[in-house]
Formats: C-alpha cells, structure tokens, sequence
C-alpha cells in the first residue's frame, strides 16, 4: 500500500472518530502506516528517551557520533523499559550496545542498518522485538533470543550477513517473514517443536547453511523459505508438512536426494527447481499434484518415483532433467502437462497409462533419446510441439481416439520424415498435420486435399512455398491457426461451405489474403470475420458475421472504434489484442463467449461493457490495459469475473453517479465529507452511516469497498475540477 494511502486512513480514522478511539489509538493506527506523531524528546547523556503516560521510559535515540552504548535501568528514577522505533535506525558509528534488564520490548527498525554493530547484550526479560529491529546489521555476529520471546517477527535479522549459528528458545512459536533472510554465514539451526509456523522467505538466501532441523509442528514449508540455501545437501520433511509452498528449496545446489512424505498434498511450484545436485526424488503415496516446474532444471536427476495418488503434473514439472532415463507415469493421471518433460534429453523410455487423456503442448519436446512411444486409445488431444525435435523418435502409435493434433506436434522427429517420403501431405485421423514438403515434390503448383480430411491442422503448411492453389473439399470443418501462414505464393484458395472455425494467421501472409485486404479491409469468410489488421478509424462489423475470429485485429492501432451486430455469437482468441486506440466498446447481447486475451493490451481502453448472456471469458482478456471499467448487471457473470480479476465493475443500470453520495448532482466536499466519515466509522466498529446507494457511490474504484483509495480519488476529483481540470472518472482512476 503506498504510503498517502496508509496516512489518508490513519488521519481519516483518527481525525473523525478522535473522541472515540484516543490519542493512542490514533498513534497505534500511525504506527502501524510507519508514521509518527512528533513529540519533545528529553535527553540522557547520549540519549533521546520521553516518558509514557504510566511512568515508563521509551529510548528514541541516540547522540550518533557514540561508538559504545550503555542505556540504563532507571533514568531520573523512571524504568526504561522500551527501545522505541527506528530508535537506532542506521547509526554506523555503533559497535556494542548494552540493554538493561528492566527493558521489555524493542520497537520496528529499532537498530535497522547499524552497518557496524558487532556485539549486543538483550536480557531475558525482553518478551518483544519488532519487525526489523537488526536488519542489515552486516556485522553483528552473535546474539542471543531470550527464553520469554514467542515470536521472531518479520525481517528482524535479515540481511545480517556475518551473524552466525543462533539458537531458537523452546518458547518461540513463529517465524516471521524472512526473519533470517541472508544471513550468509549460518551453517546449521535447529528448529524447536514448539515453532508452529515460518513465514515466507524466512531462511531465503542463508548460502552457508548446511543442516536443518523441521519439527513435526510445522505443517507447511511456505513460499521460498530455504530458496538459495546452496550448501544444504539433505532435508528430512516430517509427516506433518501438508503442504510445500513455491520456490520452498528453489536453487539448493547441494540437496542430493528428498523425499515427500504422503502427507503433503501438492509440491508447489519451482519448490524443487535447480536443485543442480538432485539425483533422486521419492513421492509417496498420498501426494496429489506435482505443480508447475516443481523439478524443473535438475540436470542430476536420474530417478523419480511417482505413486498412484497423483493426479496431475504441472507445466515444466521435469523440464530439462538431462539425466532422467526412464518415467513410469501412475493411472491415477489424466494429463501431462504442458512442457512437463521438456528437454529431458536422457529420457529413452516412457510408459503413458490408459487414464491420460490430453498430452500438453511441449511435453516431450527435444527428448532425443526418446525412440518409440505408445499412445494409449484414451488420450484425445496432443498438444503443439508435444513431441517437436525427438530426432531419434521413429515409432508412434497414434490411436483413432485422437481428435485433436497441435502444430509441430511430431516436426523433427524420424516417424515425421518417413510418412513425408510415403506422402507429403501427411494425414492422422483425419487431421492434416503436415503438408510443407508439397511444394517441393510436386510441380504443379496445386494442393488438392483429399475427401475424408475434416481439419487441417495449425502449421501445416507453415512458410510452404512454391504452392499457388489450394483447394479444400466438402469434408473439411477447421482450419486452424497459422494453417497458411507465410504461403509466399499462395494466391488461390477454394474455401468450401463447411468450413465454420479458422484459426488466428491463417492466411497470413499470404498473396491470397492481402488481395481479400484490397478488396475489403472486412475480410469475412462463412460468417468469420477472418481478419480487420488493415482497418482504421471507426469500423461496423457487416451483419452476416457470427463471430469475431481469433486475431482478428491483431495489434490493429488505428482502430479507433468497433460495432458488433447482434449476429456475432463469440469474440475469439486476441481478437483485439493491442488494439490501443480502443477506448469503448459495447458487446451485443447475442456473444456468448470472450476468448483469451481478446482484448489483451489495449492500453487505451477505458469501460467495455458486457451482456448478460456472456457466459465465458477467456484468461487474460483485458490483461495489460491501463485500469479499465467493466460495466454490466449485478449479479451477472460479468460481475463475478471482473472481482475475481482485480477490475473495477459499474453496474449499468446504476441509479447513482461516481463520488455523488448525496445526489446533489455534483461532486464537492460534501461527498469528501461523508466518505471519510463512512470509512472512520468502519475502522473502529461502528455502522458506516450509509445506504447502499451511497456506498456504491462511494466505492469509485470498484473494489467491492468503500475505503482510503476512494477517500483519495473523490478528494481528487473535487481539487482538479476546482482548480478547473475538468478530467472524466476515468481519467481520474487511470492516475
């Protein structure tokens, strides 16, 4: 949260409901925002300190040309019992410091960045030591936790690289965030049974660390909690971990072998990766999914057991383990994901059971040992390059349960070149997979597909020259993505009826298409608006189009303005992507559906609006613009959808305008008023004081929540059009 935020709602909260909740409260909420009211400080020796309203002294700070400090128990008869925050904060001059019994608590940041401090004394009565207090302490080497603490808070000796072995008290029950974060020269702790959690990253980058102990209390290893802990050549995961988060032992040079215990249920991602030394992993039964890139980059790693409770495997989960020879893949699957023994060159056998049914794309790509796979008749898809640069791959079984072939599935493979030389154009279940030979085995200069072909499939004549007519027949449904891209002298095709789906670039260029562009910036084939790439200005899509093909108007800049008739059903795949000079657009009651990434970078874009009768947006479909509204009903999938994506959502049928709480039928400090007021009531329990109308209103960023962003933005909007800068909601938000 940037830091105006974290003031505007600790001086909302604490300005309007000040009779509430108190100085103290105030201070507490600013403490909290890293903001401190001022106060006089008294003096003592070196020493900055003030009393509390109970008698007790607070150390703010120092006289910072000391080298040694000795705060004291008692000043002028008062208990020092706190070293406030950021007290020493970045005192270089400071080597040794000894803090007395009486004190109790040591505040955030308190000697953050002591660059020299070697040597500290803190005594067993000391039961708190705020978040930070000895980061970057680079030389401090010893310090002792005291059996009254019960919480190592987050990033308190990070970046401590010369601090070595420290023992953890039985009384300490967590670990914050990155609490031991690079502190290089640790070479071995032990972890108490009393410690029920470590925070992320808490031993991320400890290089010299070569044993650990985790309790049986734990029952996570969070994200990157030993990631960088080069030197740690074993791990004994106890029974009671559920759960290894991302990045867990990313890039432990030194870890030789590990096994999961059946207790944990997903092995998160890159929880594994670049283990350089990893020779063997043992999963056992219990564990459900291996996600993505878990073991990625592990050139050692010659065996994997994988048991019968595994049901999937992430994208990358084995990319790129060189040594692996041999994968045995459980029934309990049914797909291989995405790149998931991608260039496992030492692979020479795998066994795929009858439960798989996709194959990702990549899978196997550049498995070079790899000479003979069977694909059981239960996988119906194989996914882009599944199996590209197997070079010493000469048998497939494919079986006719196979619908579904992606570009380059087998390109580069010896079975590829054989079924070339029987015949150029080369035809699985129906599926043409590959014809970019023809070109040269045939002079003619004609390509006749044969009746029976219901796809041709992406790349299959993928920057094939020397062809200037294609002719599709009857029997064909698809043509899918790239199918002609690059065609340098295809200047004819026969597109029949039958033809309803056509992948994005298909006839990229191609002679063929830029002579459609001349004709008609619409190039529009059986209802698919094909492709709009040459179109600037506003356009109106003709009303025969049923639906807005993938890549449409890829990266089209000129576009300025789109209308879609209520003919059109769905909006494809990058439909719009990059369409930056998009700033609206309205979708027709009759889409259904919104692809991936359709509207993907449109910088541009400020509101879109979406029926009802959407029911399906792809991923990333307004990833990358700049802050867009969506707008639609309430209660609609469109609604769900922008929450779950972090967009701001308007309904259109609104009785209310943005930042207008009492329809008075402007903005002004009215309104200012009585958002602050709504949002000081909430933060200390009592009802807001506003209707749901208002409330709506209010939440001008459309979060779902009426808070200090929106305090902000109003107050915004009022300082600009009072000074005269008449900027619109969206602009205002796009800030």
């Amino acid at each position: 949260m940037r830091l105006w935020k974290k003031v505007l709602s600790a001086a909302t909260a604490g300005v309007l409901c000040l009779g509430g909740v108190g100085v103290s409260g105030v201070q507490n909420v600013l403490n909290w925002s890293g903001v401190e009211l001022s106060a006089s400080a008294d003096t003592y020796e070196n020493l900055y300190y003030y009393v509390t309203s109970n008698g007790e002294v607070v150390i703010t700070g120092y006289d910072r040309n000391a080298v040694s400090v000795e705060i004291p128990a008692k000043i002028d008869g008062k208990p020092v019992t706190s070293i406030g925050i950021k007290a020493f904060y970045g005192c270089t001059n400071l080597t040794k410091i000894t803090i007395p019994g009486s004190v109790t608590s040591i505040g955030v940041a308190a000697f953050c960045d002591c660059t020299n401090l070697t040597e500290i004394t803190i005594s067993d009565n000391i039961t708190t030591i705020g978040a930070s207090a000895f980061e970057d302490c680079t030389s401090l080497k010893k310090i002792t936790i005291p059996d009254s603490m019960k919480t190592i808070e987050d990033y308190v000796f990070q970046g401590c690289t010369s601090l070595e072995n420290v023992t953890i008290p039985d009384s300490v029950t967590s670990i914050g965030k990155a609490a031991f974060r690079e502190c290089k020269s640790f070479t071995e702790i032990t972890i108490p049974d009393s410690v029920t959690s470590i925070g992320e990253t808490a031993f991320y980058e400890c290089t010299s660390l070569m044993e650990i102990t985790i309790p049986d209390s734990l029952t996570s290893i969070e994200y990157a909690t030993f990631m960088y802990c080069k030197s740690l050549p074993k791990v004994s995961i106890p029974d009671s971990i559920t759960s290894i988060e991302e990045w867990a032992f990313e890039g432990c040079a030194s870890l030789t072998e590990v096994t999961i215990p059946g207790s944990v249920t997903n092995i998160g991602i890159s929880s594994f990766g670049n283990c350089a030394n990893l020779t063997e992993v043992t999963i056992l039964e219990g564990v459900k999914s291996i996600d993505s890139c878990a073991f990625e980059y592990c050139p050692n790693l010659a065996k994997v057991t994988i048991p019968n409770s595994v049901t999937s495997i992430g994208v990358g989960a084995f990319r790129e383990s060189a040594s692996l020879t041999e994968i045995i893949i459980p029934d309990s699957m049914t797909s291989i994901g995405d790149l998931a023994f991608d260039k496992c060159t030492g692979l020479t056998d795998i066994t795929i059971p009858g439960s798989v049914t996709s194959i990702g794309n990549d899978a196997f790509n550049g498995c070079t040992s790899l000479k003979k796979i069977t694909i059981p008749d239960s996988v119906t898809r194989i996914g882009n390059s599944a199996f590209q640069n197997c070079t010493n791959l000469t048998e497939i079984a494919i079986p006719d349960s196979v619908t579904s072939i992606g570009g380059f599935a087998f390109w580069g493979t010896a079975w590829l070149t054989a079924r070339q030389k029987e015949d150029p154009l080369v035809i699985v279940n129906g599926i043409l997979i590959d014809g970019r030979n023809y070109g040269y085995v045939n002079d003619n200069g004609t390509v006749t597909i044969p009746d029976g072909v219901t796809s041709i499939g992406e790349n299959a004549f993928y920057d094939c020259v020397l062809i200037g007519e294609i002719i599709i027949p009857d029997s064909v449904t698809r043509i899918e993505a790239n199918a002609f891209n690059q065609c340098g002298d295809l200047e004819e095709i026969v597109i029949p009826d039958s033809v309803t789906s056509i992948g994005y670039f298909a006839f990229y260029g191609t002679p063929w298409l830029s002579e459609k562009q001349y004709e008609d910036p619409l190039v529009i084939v059986n209802g698919i608006f094909v492709d709009g790439t040459a179109c600037t200005g506003n356009i109106a899509i003709p009303d025969n189009v049923t639906s807005v093909g993938d890549g449409a108007f890829w990266r089209c800049e000129d576009l300025t303005g789109i209308t879609m008739p209520d003919s059109v059903a769905s909006i494809g795949d990058y439909a719009f992507i990059g369409c930056t000079g998009l700033t609206e657009i309205t979708i027709p009651d009759s889409v259904t559906s919104i692809g991936d990434y359709a509207f993907d970078s449109c910088s541009g874009l400020k509101t879109i609006t979406i029926p009802d009768s959407v029911t399906s947006i792809g991923d990333s479909a307004f990833g990358n613009c700049n802050n867009p509204i969506i707008r639609g009903c309430t209660g609609s999938f469109t609604e769900t959808y922008a929450k779950e994506h972090g967009i701001r959502f308007l309904d259109v049928n609104a009785a209310y305008t943005f930042g207008d709480l009492d329809n008075s039928g402007k903005v002004d400090s009215t309104d200012i008023f009585y958002t602050m007021y709504y949002v000081a009531n909430v933060a200390v329990g009592n009802p807001g004081g506003l209707t749901q109308e208002q409330i709506a209103a209010a939440d001008v960023d459309g979060n779902g929540t009426v808070d200090s962003t929106d305090s902000f933005y109003i107050m915004y909007y009022v300082a600009l059009h009072g000074a005269g800068i008449h900027q619109t909601w969206e602009e205002v938000l796009a800030k």
